[in-house]
């Protein structure tokens, strides 16, 4: 058997590669990913399909070839001019909406539990804005991910974001995950239903089993920002220093601070100059409400009654949450905008003893 040998290829594929050639982008992905893509989307009949990182159409003509006719695609990528290939051979087709924006907004304005299939291909929805994509998946969807063997278009120090990826998805007790070391290396993660998972929990409130994980004190070990790049910054230094707080009764409070904050020149705390004032607030987030937790989308939501930002007073902060196999808890935040960048906010806490 040659696995090389593919019997349906899409008929807009040479003419999409020769373009894409023209143009000397290299990050298409492989005919078999491709053909198992068609696949996969052939196995969900009048499905709802994402493609994150469309980049010239090649994995999006796969898609469609499988798709039925009630099936609907939406692609992404932020990059006009390789978008724009993908249109023009693939534009026709009904069932494809192309979304020339970034990736991180998009995965943030979509509904959870929306797709039966995600495809993620770019940046934002894998190495950056994982819980936000993974919680886009409905009960029984799919989300595949290649590029997982040594690449020779990898940037300098991408290698070890790769095995960090897969472990990270691994110990997800909601999915089930097989890897696959063929052609560019892939994985498929596939979300069980609640009665399947591992964690199953009954409570959409701060009731039930899933409540009890949360309940306690927790030491805040590290918190970092990712924006749709890549990037990495640690907004309250390499050792932060924080407390969170869940009561049985549903009421929570959350403390972070850098460790190493300047005192004031005096000891009177409204003497302070504005340049003390500044860097203590910036160096210093605090808050305190109630919170809920809805089991199907992984998310705990913090309602606020008062915190140091005002801003935030009345609002509803909702965490994608995820417990590791050490019974850390891990939470990250929606894209938020931060001095006119979107960030995304990564927690990890440990239960104090």
């Amino acid at each position: 058997m040659n696995d090389q040998t593919l019997a349906r290829m899409p008929v807009s594929i040479p003419a999409i590669l020769a373009e894409t050639n023209a143009l000397n982008f290299n990050m298409v992905s492989e005919p078999t990913v491709g053909a198992l893509l068609a696949a996969l989307a052939a196995s969900k009949p009048g499905g709802r399909f994402l493609e994150l990182g469309t980049g010239t159409g090649h994995g999006t003509a796969w898609l469609l070839s499988g798709m039925d006719s009630a099936s609907t695609l939406d692609t992404v990528d932020s990059e006009k001019m390789f978008v724009s290939v993908a249109h023009r051979h693939l534009g026709h087709d009904r069932r494809v909406s192309f979304h020339v924006t970034d990736g991180a907004e998009f995965i943030h304005q979509a509904p959870a539990a929306s797709y039966d299939l995600i495809y993620a291909d770019a940046w934002p929805g894998k190495f950056s804005h994982l819980d936000q994509a993974l919680a886009l998946l409905r009960t029984g969807g799919m989300y595949v991910i290649d590029d997982l063997l040594p690449q020779p278009n990898w940037p300098e120090g991408h290698a070890p974001k790769v095995p960090a990826l897969i472990e990270d998805l691994e110990r997800r007790g909601e999915f089930v995950t097989v890897k696959l070391a063929w052609a560019s290396g892939l994985m498929i993660v596939v979300r069980m239903s609640a009665s399947q998972s591992q964690d199953d929990a009954r409570s959409s409130t701060a009731s039930g089993e899933m409540a009890s994980r949360f309940v306690g004190a927790w030491r805040l070990l590290a918190c970092e920002t990712r924006n749709s790049r890549g990037q990495v910054q640690f907004p309250f230094g390499d050792k932060p220093t924080g407390q969170l707080l869940y009561d049985a009764s549903g009421n929570m409070s959350a403390q972070l601070m850098k460790t190493a904050r300047a005192r004031f020149a005096s000891r009177d705390p409204a003497l302070g100059t504005d340049a003390e004032v500044r860097d203590a607030f910036d160096g210093y987030i605090a808050y305190f409400g109630t919170y809920s937790i809805d089991d199907s989308t992984r998310a705990v939501t913090h309602t606020v009654h008062g915190a140091s930002f005002p801003n935030w007073t009345g609002a509803k902060l909702v965490r994608s949450y995820a417990f590791d196999e050490r019974g850390r808890l891990r939470l990250s935040t929606p894209a938020i905008e931060v001095g006119g960048e979107s960030l995304e906010y990564i927690l990890l806490w440990e239960r104090m003893a």
